[in-house]
């Protein structure tokens, strides 16, 4: 009986230590980060992600917030996160810069052609 009880104790024990996960260094949809990164930006969201508090800061009505996770629009699958040299509390304040600098990418899906029109002086021309 004694031996039952070690048993089922040691295997409790290994069975609750299988579940704890601790996620260490970017998140999964993040590339790579050089040791001391703290930021990433978003452009598709015009957000920041905070890598040790592990929130986005997005702008809601007249301030920075920060929130856990994106609704439904964003999926983290689809973002190109930007890393970004700034160490500090207020990563917004090169909010500019960063939109001129990291525009959004293009959506996916087929490109259209531009339409050809004929020419209105000679017809049967195309332009």
């Amino acid at each position: 009986m004694r031996y039952f009880l070690i048993g089922a104790a040691l295997w409790w024990a290994l069975a609750a230590r299988g579940q704890v996960v601790v996620q260490v260094g970017p998140p999964l949809w993040g590339p790579p980060t050089p040791v001391g990164t703290q930021y990433y930006y978003i452009p598709e969201a015009q957000a920041y992600y905070d890598l040790a508090n592990r929130c986005f800061f997005v702008f809601r009505g007249n301030t920075w917030v920060c929130i856990p996770e994106f609704q439904v629009v964003y999926w983290p699958g689809h973002f190109h996160g930007i890393v970004v040299g700034y160490r500090g509390p207020q990563p917004w304040l090169l909010i500019d810069r960063h939109r001129r600098m990291y525009l959004p990418p293009l959506p996916h899906g087929p490109r259209r052609a531009p339409a050809v029109r004929p020419s209105p002086r000679r017809p049967g021309r195309i332009r």
